[in-house]
């Protein structure tokens, strides 16, 4: 038996980037896809929603002031 698109369990992205206008645009586009949104200014907000649990995707800004998306990932890596 198939589920119905709208009773599926939605993957969750989170899009980590310092420019408000680029989370936006990021965010708008996978929603249109079906996917649950969760967005980050920073690495430190991003690291904190992963630690809450449920992120399946992390796309993350690489160049952003304070700790690098590079950093950020790493860290991902080493928590979950």
């Amino acid at each position: 038996m198939q589920v119905p698109v709208e009773s599926a369990p939605r993957n969750r992205v989170l899009v980590v980037d310092d420019e408000l206008s680029v989370r936006e645009l990021l965010a708008e586009a996978l929603d249109a896809y079906g996917y649950a949104i969760r967005t980050a200014g920073d690495a430190a907000e991003g690291f904190r929603i992963v630690r809450e649990g449920e992120t399946h995707l992390v796309l993350s800004d690489i160049d952003m002031p304070g700790e690098s998306g590079i950093s950020l990932l790493r860290k991902i890596k080493a928590f979950d």
